[in-house]
């Protein structure tokens, strides 16, 4: 598997709102993503600069997603993302390791996937693939159409 970077991390703050508050007032600017994600059962802020963080918060009374049943039983640190060259190739391997795919996010060109790291590392890993060299690069391309 070839690890390209440390991409993000998922947070559930104590308070979602003060949180994000918080993190802009630090960063200076709005974060470049802050949006409900229904599919998910939760409200999601992601900002991928000076640290990737991706905060989120339970909306939903229930959801299916492996994400939202852990997520919404514990606060803090959830998962660390690293961005991979090759997400099946690294899913296989991590796989051989021993550690259970959970779930998989294909999101357009972002393709996840969360794996049951937590017994391990104390939190869950999550490996994600996207074409461009950047998140930043990504919203750029899209706000121009």
């Amino acid at each position: 598997m070839k690890i390209l970077r440390f991409d993000h991390m998922h947070v559930m703050p104590e308070n979602y709102d003060s949180f994000v508050g918080n993190l802009q007032k630090f960063i200076g600017h709005d974060v470049i993503m802050n949006m409900p994600m229904p599919d998910y059962g939760m409200d999601v802020a992601y900002e991928p600069f000076p640290v990737g963080v991706e905060a989120f918060k339970i909306v939903a009374e229930s959801n299916d997603s492996y994400s939202y049943k852990a997520a919404s039983s514990s606060k803090g640190i959830f998962s660390i993302a690293f961005k991979v060259e090759n997400l099946a190739e690294a899913t296989a391997e991590m796989e051989a390791k021993g550690w259970k795919k959970l779930e998989e996010y294909p999101n357009g060109p972002i393709q996840e996937a969360l794996f049951d790291t937590k017994k391990d590392f104390g939190f869950y890993m999550e490996l994600i693939e996207y074409p461009f060299d950047t998140m930043f690069d990504m919203f750029a391309m899209a706000n121009q159409g």
